[in-house]
């Protein structure tokens, strides 16, 4: 911010929404926001046994019905994201927007809860069966935002009767903490590259030390993956893509929360600048080549006397 007070460059990236707010009252300064290449979910830990309950699909659909995301984008993001859906992102080609919606239905997640036998049985709001709370530890980054995040989520969740502790550490502990996979469930923003394949994060063989870390394991969704590398066909390889997207959304595997917005701020005599959405934050500068800055031509009459006009 000090090197755009100096004058020393016309354009900046607030780097966290406490930083956003505090260039909206800035005089001169432009916004411009585009979707970027990444999405924030929740990794449910599949594969640990004391977590029973993950392992039901109807549970992991039951904690995305729960949720009212729409309103964590609003009142934590400040509105900058949007709802994701798809672990293959919106901005690429192979997104399919017919893909299986979940919609903030906190009835359903109750009957679908009630329906797979986790019932308060004893009184206390929170979910049990066969002596097991459906209760766990929602691990995330101390980022003022990520907590805050998890805390709203834990909320929503309290309300149909799941129990989820917030447990913040510092962002290396988290990345240390999920690539070890020593987690119950774990709040992450992850940044996604331009190739739209999801093998490496999600089929079978990445889940013990690759990045599937949630653990899921389906055949049938490896061999739409394995299927769509070896195909050269674009239309084949979305048909493919969008099968997965298909079985994910039946599935669950993590719990989709948003996609990020970027947002860009220019100074107001910087013209034509627009934001598309961004594979890469220097996709920014795309159309680049097109921006000006408004200047005072200055014609000399014959009179010899100065008249300016504006750009």
């Amino acid at each position: 911010m000090e090197d755009y007070q100096r004058g020393e460059i016309q354009g900046l990236h607030p780097p966290g929404l406490d930083e956003l707010s505090g260039l909206v009252d800035v005089s001169g300064l432009q916004f411009y926001s585009a979707q970027s290449a990444g999405y924030a979910q929740i990794y449910l830990n599949l594969a640990q046994e004391s977590l029973p309950f993950f392992q039901q699909k109807e549970v992991r659909q039951a904690l995305l019905y729960a949720l009212d995301r729409q309103d964590l984008v609003d009142q934590v993001l400040q509105g900058q994201g949007l709802v994701a859906d798809s672990p293959i992102l919106p901005i690429t080609w192979a997104y399919d927007p017919g893909v299986r919606k979940y919609g903030y239905d906190p009835e359903r997640a109750i009957g679908l809860l009630d329906a797979s036998g986790w019932q308060d049985s004893d009184g206390d709001r929170v979910r049990d069966k066969e002596g097991v709370e459906l209760a766990f530890t929602l691990l995330t980054s101390d980022d003022p935002v990520m907590t805050r995040m998890a805390g709203e989520l834990a909320r929503q969740w309290r309300a149909v009767g799941v129990d989820a502790t917030i447990r913040a550490v510092t962002s290396d502990a988290a990345i240390h903490f999920v690539r070890n996979r020593n987690f119950d469930a774990a709040l992450v923003e992850i940044e996604l590259t331009a190739d739209p394949d999801p093998y490496p994060l999600w089929h079978s063989t990445q889940a013990e030390s690759g990045q599937n870390f949630s653990g899921f394991a389906s055949e049938e969704a490896d061999v739409v993956m394995e299927d769509a590398r070896r195909t050269t066909d674009p239309a084949e390889r979305f048909e493919l893509y969008s099968a997965f997207q298909q079985i994910f959304a039946e599935e669950v595997p993590s719990l989709l929360i948003y996609y990020p917005i970027y947002v860009y701020a220019v100074n107001d005599q910087v013209r034509d600048v627009q934001l598309s959405p961004l594979l890469h934050t220097s996709d920014r500068f795309r159309n680049i080549h097109e921006w000006y800055v408004q200047t005072e031509e200055i014609v000399v009459s014959e009179n010899g006397e100065l008249d300016k006009t504006d750009e």
